[in-house]
């Protein structure tokens, strides 16, 4: 007995020793923009082709702002810059344009030096190999990185979101939302719940240092009858009529009611989309106060609940004056797409 436990300790001992078992690597978690992709690359081929490229796939205008700003920011750095602190970044592109490489081609991978992290691999004999392949796989690049923001909110959203809100939702409207922190519900009806965050931070535009934003989000639901409600006019139309309820701000006149009702003067992006294999359909545009002067983004998003046939609608809208959309937009964005009817 006594042999056969020594024997036993000896196998145990040399076998965390055996070089052969492979190390597990402890990754520091990822850093930096959700919005901004790292890109690997000579300078020379940068400038060469690269640059517009990509560009092209991933820096294409934000739908539903008057401003123009891009989905994606860029920053180019070569393979010799790549050091520790870069490898920590979300998004990383890295190209390689060598001609020992025989045929262009792309890999996807997650968490190569970092949790958290979205890295995409071109290899390629030339930069016009190069290009063409980005160009011939434009789509997949932005949905690859546009899916890993969405992804990446919703993660953080739902370790570190609004209980009291998600209960409410779930308790009195059963409906799915991930709800992050410091929302405080304004309005609850039987259809319909409001709630909304302020929020202070750095001025991007102004004389202050601090700045006041506001982003809330509306649920609220009606029966189904028809695929004809899944169009922007109806839609719309259902919207204003809500908000003109439950939404009112500062009227420029006293003797006037301020309320939000979306912009008819600016377009309204719209299409239909799969949301956890269900059909869904999107609105993205912008809103204004009636007899008010306030206005910014929203992105409503629909969804068919079967089993209580009706439609559910998640709206989520921003007031930031001093600031570029992006940030709030892309997460109220992510929120929206986390909508599920619960079962």
């Amino acid at each position: 007995m006594r042999y056969f436990l020594s024997v036993l300790l000896l196998s145990v001992v040399f076998s965390c020793n055996d070089s052969s078992v492979p190390e597990q690597r402890i990754l520091p978690n990822a850093i930096g923009s959700l919005s901004n992709i790292l890109v690997i690359s000579k300078k020379a081929d940068w400038e060469l082709g690269l640059e517009l490229a990509l560009s092209n796939a991933l820096s294409k205008e934000i739908e539903g702002l008057i401003k123009v700003e891009k989905e994606f920011g860029l920053t180019n750095i070569s393979a010799k810059g790549f050091n520790k602190m870069f490898k920590k970044h979300r998004s990383i592109l890295m190209i390689a344009v060598s001609k020992r490489v025989k045929k262009a081609s792309l890999v996807q991978r997650d968490d190569v030096y970092a949790n958290g992290q979205k890295y995409i691999q071109i290899k390629a004999p030339s930069v016009e190999s190069a290009i063409a392949l980005i160009e011939k796989n434009n789509s997949i690049i932005f949905k690859t990185f546009d899916q890993h923001r969405k992804t990446t909110i919703q993660r953080t959203v739902n370790k570190k979101g609004s209980k009291k809100v998600r209960q409410r939702l779930k308790n009195y409207h059963a409906v799915s939302l991930k709800v992050p922190t410091g929302y405080k519900v304004h309005v609850d009806t039987t259809d319909f719940i409001y709630f909304y965050k302020k929020g202070i931070k750095n001025c991007e535009y102004g004389k202050s240092s601090d700045c006041v934003y506001h982003t809330g989000f509306m649920v609220y639901y009606f029966p189904y009858y028809s695929e004809k409600v899944f169009n922007s006019n109806f839609l719309t139309k259902k919207r204003d009529s809500l908000t003109n309820l439950f939404i009112e701000g500062s009227s420029t006149k006293d003797s006037l009611k301020a309320f939000m009702q979306v912009e008819s003067l600016l377009p309204i992006a719209s299409k239909a989309i799969s949301i956890n294999k269900s059909y869904g359909y999107e609105m993205k545009g912008w809103w204004k106060m009636k007899n008010g002067i306030m206005g910014g983004p929203f992105v409503n998003i629909s969804i068919v609940d079967e089993a209580r046939n009706r439609v559910i609608c998640v709206d989520g809208f921003c007031f930031a004056p001093n600031f570029d959309k992006r940030q709030f937009i892309k997460e109220i964005e992510a929120i929206c797409l986390s909508v599920k009817a619960i079962k």
